[in-house]
């Protein structure tokens, strides 16, 4: 143990106690650091013992506050990379080898080229996953007789085709949220069905549908094509739209329909077939509205800044 003491008026050291952890005790007016540092102020006396198997007060304690930060870094990276595993969010994409079976969960891997070097999806229950059509994918397609449901996103950039041929057999694929973002052109085709059997290409009731198209949801040059026989397209009443192209029409909009965003730009013109919207009528980016006579809106009417209605 080593001493070092500085007085005024009396010589002799006082004795030492080692504290194995910090404290302050105001009553004695004394702060003990670890084991080796204690500093005492009575009537001008100051004493400082050093410990040798303590730490030095300089280089030690700023080792110590070095490494107190670092492992703060370190916890909160750690956190953030758990956040982001349990959110479970992951974008993946059709693999071009594989675009004639879109309804197999391995077809689809995290290579955002469509070429397969990333990782494989295992199931299309992810409500956070986005999916992802790609422009250069034509006829992605959902093979006869399957039924597929993406609890997530759907983004279609390029084709898809609901049923390889008219068979008789059942293909169906649901989607929670839909992104269309062609606009001069369907991306939706639904082959005819035989027999008793049906093609469905169907919105889930509490999903969300946005389009690019100009010309709407449903319907000649629209998103979803017109369709054959015993071909179905399910558009709930109770799901929400967006039309966030240039100029839309919202042809095949159901008459009713929960929320309806109009974004993007131009003129949105609802057809007149669209008399109500149980939720909220919003307005945003430079769009201007043409409304349709006798129309409810049973929620709030939102309109931004540079919208006209």
């Amino acid at each position: 143990m080593i001493y070092l003491s500085k007085y005024q008026d009396n010589p002799a050291p006082e004795p030492v106690e080692t504290e194995e952890s910090f404290s302050m005790s105001p009553e004695r007016n004394r702060c003990r650091v670890g084991e080796g540092f204690r500093k005492k102020n009575n009537l001008g006396k100051i004493n400082l013992f050093l410990i040798t198997r303590g730490l030095k007060m300089g280089s030690g304690l700023r080792t110590l506050l070095h490494k107190s930060v670092i492992f703060a870094i370190v916890f909160v990276m750690v956190n953030l990379f758990f956040v982001s595993v349990a959110s479970g969010q992951t974008t993946y994409y059709l693999k071009t080898a594989s675009i004639a079976s879109a309804n197999v969960v391995t077809s689809w891997n995290t290579d955002p080229t469509g070429g397969g070097a990333g990782t494989d999806a295992s199931a299309f229950t992810g409500s956070s996953d986005t999916w992802v059509i790609l422009n250069t994918q034509q006829a992605a397609t959902f093979a006869n007789g399957t039924s597929t449901t993406f609890a997530g996103t759907l983004q279609v950039d390029g084709t898809l085709t609901v049923a390889s041929s008219s068979v008789s057999s059942s293909t169906t694929v649901t989607t929670g949220t839909v992104l269309f973002s062609v606009a001069g052109s369907s991306q939706v085709t639904i082959t005819s069905a035989s027999g008793a059997y049906t093609n469905t290409f169907a919105l889930s009731p509490s999903g969300t549908l946005k389009t690019n198209n100009t010309a709407g949801v449903f319907g000649t040059n629209c998103s979803i094509a017109s369709i054959g026989i015993k071909a179905v397209v399910t558009l709930p009443t109770t799901a929400n739209y967006e039309f966030n192209g240039v100029g839309q029409s919202t042809l095949g909009l159901p008459a009713t329909v929960n929320n309806l965003t109009l974004s993007g730009s131009g003129a949105k013109t609802l057809q007149t077939g669209t008399t109500t919207i149980s939720g909220n009528l919003t307005l945003s980016g430079t769009a201007t509205a043409t409304t349709v006579v006798g129309l409810t809106i049973s929620g709030n009417l939102v309109v931004g800044d540079g919208t006209t209605f």
